[in-house]
């Protein structure tokens, strides 16, 4: 499948990769700031949570250090018995269609987690520093922001990811373009209708309607 921005006006598209399963959650543990991270414990203890009920886990890096927290953070899930791969290092558009072809992301304040806002997946921003306001998820029920000092918990974390996934899963976007979609509609035919059932002076027909 194809998945574009969520925006007005889409600025990426991409084919969703073929070699990503439909399962696949991605955790986004890197980002340009110490002060960003979330600790490697909390990300051990979220993968087994989505191991436990049936997901998948893709972690990714794009610096030498980043690949080493992916790998202690694999190490230790796949000693859990969860399916946990490390993506490997690929150009932006290579890993975007990695991205687009996940059930969901979770993943810390950084670009990768805006190119899955912008997808329109299913999404948990987690924040040490309070600027979720200005830089996270907004304005969509299957993505959200979660922010704590020093920094959020597991439980907190998974009870957004919980909720987000509740509305909708990745089929969300659809979901919401159908409802829209309909209720202008409603709006294009009702004037139609009741000029059709409606007589001079008495409107009680269009309260039955």
């Amino acid at each position: 499948p194809e998945w574009t921005s969520t925006r007005l006006k889409p600025w990426l598209r991409v084919t969703a990769h073929d070699q990503v399963l439909a399962n696949t959650v991605a955790l986004i543990h890197g980002t340009s700031r110490a002060d960003k991270t979330w600790p490697e414990a909390h990300w051990v203890s979220l993968g087994q949570r989505l191991g436990q009920r049936g997901f998948q886990i893709a972690l990714m890096h794009g610096t030498d250090e980043e690949a080493q927290v992916a790998s202690r953070i694999q190490s230790q899930l796949q000693a859990s018995q969860v399916q946990a791969t490390i993506w490997p290092r690929h150009d932006l558009m290579t890993l975007a269609s990695r991205l687009a072809a996940c059930c969901g992301v979770i993943g810390v304040d950084g670009g990768v987690s805006h190119i899955a806002v912008a997808f329109g997946l299913p999404h948990v921003q987690i924040y040490n520093v309070d600027t979720a306001w200005r830089t996270g998820p907004q304005g969509a029920a299957h993505q959200c922001s979660i922010y704590a000092q020093p920094t959020p918990s597991v439980d907190a974390v998974w009870q957004a990811w919980t909720a987000c996934m509740e509305f909708g899963g990745r089929y969300v976007g659809t979901m919401g373009g159908t409802m829209n979609m309909m209720g202008n509609l409603g709006g294009f035919l009702s004037p139609i209708i009741l000029a059709k059932v409606v007589s001079p002076g008495n409107w009680a027909p269009s309260f039955c309607i």
